[in-house]
């Protein structure tokens, strides 16, 4: 995301580029934003300001806080920013709430970053995955107050709270030592996910005869390679779905599969035995972590590790999943590299009954306790930001 996000830092020349682009290909909005140019929500009341950075994980988050906002206090309108849009997000969650209004936000060039202020005149700031450095002693010079959600210091800001989303940025701000309150590492992912799904992807795919097998962050050929050999093992007779880990990468993995179905093709027929699915649509991988018998977790972002912990199947990482996602602990999912490994697992669920549930419990515990924790951090902020 770091193109999405130019010309949102401090530096002019990349400001002067960013917004010259935009204007040229009719994005006036998006440039005006840029350089401060906000206007706040429509109607009365004080404005909080809930500012979003660039990475998609951020900007989902402060969506879902504005929301969760503006259902905890009426009387305040609602400006939600970010650096990088995520089209249909805003408006299939917040559609319809009133006195609140998002869009693009202001770079970090000083103009714009007083100007956004004068024009918003915010009471408050939630910022979602940090707070860029000027505005940040900007807001340490006012009566603003600024809580953090996710994101390092930036030096100068002094939020009254900072909810960190894992150790690294706990440890930084403990380290800075220029927060009020700085609250335990809990991942805001598990908030995104879907928990509790049916399994009705089991009998819709196989009959309900035939297991399903999920293998998830796969190289092209490293998923040619892995379907050759799962069909030479015994679990070969089920039915096997790859994800890529990013969803642009579906294409690639689809063009070295070449006798594989895609998901979004599918009719929701049975699939016939040794059927192989693409997962080019990532809505499906709820519904998919409900109903596999195992998961694999070749390289995983936190999302899809968490959907596989909370899906309830038995899970197994390798060394690139557990090196990117703390959450994929021995005691959740099982450490195996090599697919001749991970298959020779597989084949126990066929003949241990009961297997799925024994591998799959630990996994679901470490999904609820990270849920739990989230859950009671994003209560601390809201409590937070409702007695402000």
């Amino acid at each position: 995301m770091a193109g999405a996000a130019e010309g949102y830092g401090g530096g002019r020349l990349a400001l002067w580029a960013a917004n010259l682009r935009d204007r040229l290909r009719g994005a006036h909005a998006r440039a005006n934003a840029r350089a401060g140019w906000l206007r706040p929500p429509p109607g009365r009341g004080c404005v909080l300001w809930v500012r979003a950075g660039a990475e998609p994980r951020h900007v989902r988050m402060a969506v879902e806080l504005a929301g969760a906002i503006r259902h905890r206090r009426l009387d305040v309108r609602i400006a939600l920013t970010w650096e990088a849009e995520q089209p249909g997000l805003a408006e299939a969650r917040l559609a319809g709430l009133r006195r609140l209004a998002w869009g693009y936000g202001p770079a970090d060039a000083p103009a714009a970053v007083r100007r956004a202020l004068r024009r918003l005149g915010p009471m408050g700031v939630v910022a979602v995955g940090g707070v860029r450095p000027r505005l940040g002693r900007a807001l340490a010079g006012r009566d603003v107050r600024l809580a953090v959600a996710g994101g390092p210091p930036a030096g100068g800001e002094r939020p009254a709270l900072v909810w960190p989303f894992d150790a690294d940025e706990a440890e930084a701000w403990t380290a800075a030592g220029t927060a009020g309150r700085v609250l335990a590492p809990a991942d805001p992912l598990t908030l995104l996910v879907l928990a509790q799904a049916e399994p009705t992807l089991r009998a819709l795919a196989g009959g309900g005869e035939r297991p399903l097998w999920w293998a998830h962050g796969l190289a092209p050929a490293e998923a040619a390679a892995f379907v050759a050999a799962w069909r030479a093992s015994p679990t070969g007779a089920g039915l096997l779905w790859l994800s890529p880990q990013e969803p642009g990468a579906a294409e690639a993995l689809a063009a070295a599969l070449p006798d594989a179905a895609r998901v979004s093709a599918w009719e929701r027929t049975p699939l016939p035995a040794g059927a192989v699915m693409v997962v080019d649509d990532p809505r499906w991988l709820g519904a998919l972590a409900a109903s596999a018998e195992a998961v694999h977790l070749a390289s995983a972002g936190s999302e899809a590790a968490w959907q596989a912990l909370a899906g309830g199947a038995a899970v197994s990482a390798a060394a690139a999943a557990r090196a990117a996602c703390p959450a994929l602990a021995p005691s959740a999912a099982r450490a195996l590299d090599a697919p001749e490994a991970v298959l020779a697992w597989w084949a126990e669920a066929l003949a241990a009954p009961g297997w799925r549930r024994r591998h799959g419990d630990p996994a679901r515990r470490a999904f609820w306790a990270a849920r739990r924790a989230a859950e009671a951090n994003l209560e601390t902020l809201l409590a937070t930001v409702y007695e402000w």
